[in-house]
């Protein structure tokens, strides 16, 4: 029986790449560079490259935040400051929240009915800023930040450090959601849907409230999640 269910934030429950957008588009305006779709798109290949250097313990947070502009600002020849780019970015960034079609019907369908934790790898303030815009902190039982264990997810040492803070946590009762299927991590099942609204009850018919989990009078009007979930997922095991 699934009791725990561990969900990434962006591009999960929020659309990452919206806000992406809107937060660089910003940000470049204001520095005199031309937001052009192409040039937005070429961020976020060169924004993904950095933090798959992050996840490999290559580089560090912070140099992910500003290597991904000089390397965009070179590659556009442009005299703006990458410092300066990314501070503004940050900012924009936590400004507002952009729902992924179907979240909030999937987190009504989840809650109370398992434990939810919240895992990303996302910049602190940024993401405290969204969580309390969208309302959402008391939905989860714990919001686990990389930069607040110190160890980047998906590393062992981020989720040995989620899970000894879950009460009687067993690794058979834990599902992850929101990994891609090329950043699996040993000994765990990760799960991916092909429209990225990623389904935590995969397999499984529920098996009623957590311990100390009330029944959620918000959510009596959630849809069930039978309705909620479309299509199939990728899913893939990963032997220690």
């Amino acid at each position: 029986m699934i009791r725990n269910v561990f969900l990434d934030l962006d591009n999960t429950l929020f659309d990452f790449t919206k806000a992406e957008h809107i937060a660089l588009a910003r940000t470049l305006r204001l520095l005199d560079v031309d937001p052009a779709e192409a040039t937005l798109c070429r961020y976020s290949e060169l924004n993904l490259e950095q933090w798959k250097l992050l996840e490999l313990g290559k580089i560090t947070r912070e140099q992910v935040k500003v290597r991904r502009f000089e390397n965009l600002f070179r590659e556009l020849g442009t005299a703006a400051s990458p410092e300066q780019a990314a501070a503004l970015y940050e900012t924009f960034l936590g400004e507002g929240h952009y729902y992924i079609d179907g979240a909030e019907d999937l987190l009504k369908a989840l809650y109370g009915r398992y434990r939810l934790y919240l895992a990303s790898n996302g910049t602190l303030s940024v993401q405290q800023s969204r969580l309390a815009s969208a309302g959402i902190a008391g939905l989860f039982d714990g919001i686990f930040l990389s930069e607040v264990i110190g160890a980047d997810k998906p590393s062992k040492e981020f989720f040995a450090a989620c899970f000894s803070q879950i009460p009687d946590f067993r690794k058979e009762e834990d599902r992850d959601r929101g990994r891609q299927p090329d950043f699996g991590y040993p000994g765990r099942k990760e799960c991916w849907n092909r429209n990225r609204l990623v389904s935590a009850l995969s397999g499984d018919t529920g098996g009623g409230n957590p311990p100390g989990r009330s029944d959620p009078k918000a959510f009596r009007s959630a849809r069930a999640p039978s309705d909620i979930i479309e299509g199939k997922e990728y899913v893939r095991s990963i032997e220690l």
